[in-house]
């Protein structure tokens, strides 16, 4: 059976493209008993957060079992959002993340780092 990843690509205009090398990158690391998902991040407007946490929210729904999120600039800072999806989480790897407080694109992904330290 395989293990699941699901990473969440960076944001702008091309990040889900500029990312696949590194997704390519992870699959090939990982080896067959990983299989690495990269959905597209929808660009909605007319959602908060241009509808990215009810996108994850939905992958993380088609996993049958554990998962591990991994996320590159703005996908890992969504990753870092609380989820109170049913599956397990076994790991979460985030890669520069520079998302702060006062954040203005996307809010509801800020990161309060006091529990890094």
């Amino acid at each position: 059976m395989n293990k699941d990843v699901l990473f969440i690509h960076g944001g702008g205009d091309v990040g889900y493209e500029a990312d696949l090398k590194l997704v390519t990158s992870l699959q090939t690391e990982l080896g067959a008993s990983y299989k690495v998902h990269c959905p597209k991040m929808p660009s909605d407007e007319a959602l908060p957060d241009f509808g990215w946490p009810q996108r994850i929210g939905k992958e993380m729904d088609t996993v049958d079992g554990d998962i591990i999120l991994a996320g590159h600039s703005l996908g890992a800072n969504a990753d870092l959002q609380p989820t109170k999806k049913a599956c397990l989480l076994r790991g979460e790897f985030v890669a520069h993340v520079r998302w702060y407080k006062s954040s203005y694109y996307f809010p509801d992904f800020s990161v309060d780092w006091h529990w890094a330290k």
